[in-house]
Order: C-alpha cells, then sequence, then structure tokens
C-alpha cells in the first residue's frame, strides 16, 4: 500500500524539468518501445496510430514532443518528429 502512495504522489506532483526526458536517452536505436515506456516518467504518452507493421506513439511534456515509430516488435524505427516548444 505504501508504494501506491509513492507512485500516485510522483504522478500527482511532477517536476518541472528544464530539459526534455529524451536528452537523457542518447541513442534511440538502441532502445525498444518497452525501454522507452520504462525510462519516461514524466511525459505523457500516447498511441497515435497502429497497424500490423508499426506504432507511431507520441511522447509529450510542456516544453517537448516527440512522435517515435516501432514496429511490431517493438523496435525502434525512426524518430518522425521532435518540437522543442517555448515554455
Amino acid at each position: 500500500m505504501f508504494q501506491f502512495w509513492i507512485e500516485l504522489k510522483r504522478r500527482l506532483f511532477k517536476p518541472c524539468y528544464p530539459f526534455s526526458e529524451f536528452s537523457k536517452i542518447g541513442d534511440f536505436s538502441s532502445y525498444s518501445e518497452t525501454d522507452f515506456y520504462r525510462r519516461i516518467h514524466f511525459m505523457k504518452i500516447q498511441v497515435l496510430s497502429q497497424d500490423e507493421h508499426t506504432k507511431r506513439v507520441k511522447f509529450e511534456d510542456n516544453c517537448t514532443r516527440y512522435i517515435l515509430c516501432f514496429n511490431s516488435q517493438g523496435k525502434f524505427i525512426k524518430k518522425e518528429e521532435e518540437v522543442w516548444k517555448e515554455c
């Protein structure tokens, strides 16, 4: 039960990062879709589209937006979009 409250507090009181969480990742091609989900904690994650071959996922916070493409096995294909917003 204690872990639940820690997780709830972490999600409700998200710190504002001056840099994107993606700045800690480095070479995107060495990570799978699951790896991204495990490493990104403070960005909104939304699956934009999915078919039998590819999945497009948007990662967004107040300062950045990324759209990444993965194959059906979760392997990173490409960074479709990277936008830095005025914060």
